[in-house]
């Protein structure tokens, strides 16, 4: 039987070394990673936002690829803050700042976490390539991985149902390369990957809980002229999110001799090799996506998140900044 078992385990590959040319600003001039902007639900950084999305996806394991072993460290305590500074326990301990340790002893974190550094930006095929060790020996337990989830340093995906799982739910249905997707207009699609789709949605099944699945026959990098899918008669353009799900053989290919991991665009010929072969389905992601590359992206998407409530009503701090934002565009205006 060809079909996966969503019961299987998932590696989870961050992206998030690079130079972040475009954010220099966010990321004090280069002294930290995108990923850990505050652009989140509550100030949070975009790693945290990645992890507990991997937390709801049934996600344990994981490899956040770095630029250095200076930002290794920055990540390393974001997963154990605590253990990584003894004193901040005993500070915290003393000044009876309960909340301040509930805070820390509850952020999102995953069981086993490594730390592969890509010492030259040789592009994010040869980033992603560096989780190749621990994809290819399994769990702990010696049970081996049926793919790998990745995570784009300076993207964020909000949605009942976490987007890692959606993508899981298709792998499962079909165990091709997964990418997710989300409509956006000519004008936005010029500025990401876009691809081009069977008009008819796939059939996946009952375990999938995305919003739609294609069968991709195309991919566009950054067009200038970007060609419009044509979906119930209506003209649709969809921008790859930063979120994918490879196979062992895809990873194969990015580390291998056959890959172009020389190039920018490397992993761009991989989603174009597998769609080329039939092998690449498109999620039409159901939930809310930010990439935030750019300062203006991030404040949008901090904007967002401090009004919007993930579900029911808004905090007191919500109505407050509401208000607040209310009496500041007026008097603006």
């Amino acid at each position: 039987m060809s079909h996966r078992s969503l019961q299987g385990a998932y590696l989870l590959i961050v992206a998030a070394g690079g130079y972040a040319t475009r954010a220099f600003v966010l990321t004090a001039y280069g002294a930290k990673s995108k990923t850990l902007v505050n652009v989140g639900v509550n100030g949070a950084t975009v790693l945290e936002e990645i992890v507990r999305e991997a937390q709801r996806s049934g996600i344990e394991d994981a490899v956040i690829v770095t630029s250095s072993d200076k930002n290794h460290e920055a990540f390393a305590r974001f997963f154990d803050p605590l253990g990584g500074d003894p004193e901040l326990a005993e500070f915290l301990k003393k000044r009876g700042k309960q909340d301040e340790l509930h805070t820390l002893n509850n952020r999102p974190t995953l069981p086993r976490v490594h730390f592969p550094v890509q010492e030259e930006p040789r592009g994010f095929g040869d980033a992603i390539a560096h989780g190749e060790p621990m994809l290819t020996s399994g769990r702990p337990d010696g049970s081996p991985f049926n793919g790998a989830v990745i995570a784009l340093g300076d993207d964020i995906v909000h949605a009942k149902i976490g987007a890692m799982r959606q993508l899981i739910s298709a792998h499962a249905a079909n165990g091709n390369m997964i990418v997710g997707v989300q409509r956006v207009s000519r004008e936005q699609a010029t500025r990401y990957g876009v691809v081009v789709v069977e008009p008819s949605p796939l059939d996946l099944g009952d375990g999938f809980v995305g919003k739609t699945a294609y069968r991709v026959s195309g991919m566009e990098e950054k067009p200038a002229n970007p060609t419009p899918n044509r979906i119930n008669g209506e003209e649709v353009y969809l921008a790859v999110v930063g979120r994918y799900l490879i196979n062992a053989t895809d990873m194969a290919y990015l580390s291998g001799s056959e890959g172009s991991i020389y190039k920018e665009l490397d992993f761009t010929s991989l989603l174009q090799m597998n769609a080329r072969d039939g092998n690449l389905t498109a999620v039409e992601l159901d939930g809310v996506w930010h990439s935030v590359g750019t300062p203006l992206e991030s404040q949008k998407a901090f904007i967002r998140f401090a009004l919007q409530p993930e579900s029911g009503e808004p905090t007191t701090q919500q109505q407050e900044l509401r208000a607040f934002t209310r009496q500041l565009l007026d008097s603006i205006d």
